[in-house]
């Protein structure tokens, strides 16, 4: 049950779409003893297209391929000294564990996990704010459309689980007990991976609400995903 963040990233009008890789880190100078910024840490992006889903319009835009690393996120954390007051007193979804030690072994590869709302909300504005990009969460409905890229079946590949598209507790012979390492799996047509399996994804929304809740604003947020 474990829960991460998605980057999603807006194309102000008219301009031409940005390249992940060629994003540069703000011009704020390194401080002594912080690691210096990484690009190639940064999301890699896929393109999602304008379009229209359940009578809603949906401007063009980038998100994340995959889910958000242990890597992507470790360096947010030391870059940023990072400090989430919960995660002391509330280490996990089930009950142990933290997101740099989960209960069992990760790579930087796999996905980030133990992380609440506003760990995944202050990730996506370090992000932003390292790369003078226009990053932030995608909405609970932004998800869905990216999710279903442009298909009308249950999942984007059908309407049937199989094992060469989704691992989950629930639909899967190998039955795993930890998230498996991000892009194990095929993509959908718009290149994004594990939007059907692996680990659930923050949104920006609140419940019952499609567009992006206000920081401040209460009540739990949406998770879309494995």
């Amino acid at each position: 049950a474990a829960v991460l963040v998605a980057v999603y990233f807006i194309r102000p009008p008219g301009s031409a779409p940005a390249v992940a890789s060629a994003s540069k880190p703000a011009a704020e100078a390194t401080a002594p003893g912080q690691p210096a910024f990484d690009a190639r840490v940064i999301p890699e992006l896929a393109n999602v297209p304008a379009g229209v889903r359940n009578d809603v319009d949906y401007r063009a835009a980038r998100m994340g391929r995959t889910e958000v690393t242990v890597g992507q996120f470790r360096q947010f954390v030391q870059r940023a000294g990072y400090r989430n007051p919960a995660w002391a007193t509330e280490p996990c979804e089930g009950g142990s564990g933290s997101w740099d030690d989960p209960g069992y072994a990760q790579t930087d590869s796999h996905p980030v996990v133990c992380v609440d709302w506003s760990d995944a909300r202050s990730y996506v504005e370090w992000l932003a704010k390292e790369t003078g990009r226009q990053f932030r969460l995608p909405s609970d409905r932004e998800w869905e459309y990216a999710a279903a890229a442009g298909s009308t079946s249950r999942y984007w590949w059908g309407n049937a689980l199989t094992e060469a598209n989704a691992v989950c507790a629930d639909c899967s012979r190998q039955s795993p007990s930890k998230p498996w390492i991000v892009a194990s799996l095929g993509s959908n047509a718009w290149g994004l991976f594990g939007t059907a399996s692996n680990v659930r994804e923050w949104s920006c929304s609140a419940l019952a609400q499609g567009n992006c809740a206000a920081a401040a604003e209460p009540g739990a947020r949406i998770t879309r995903g494995g």
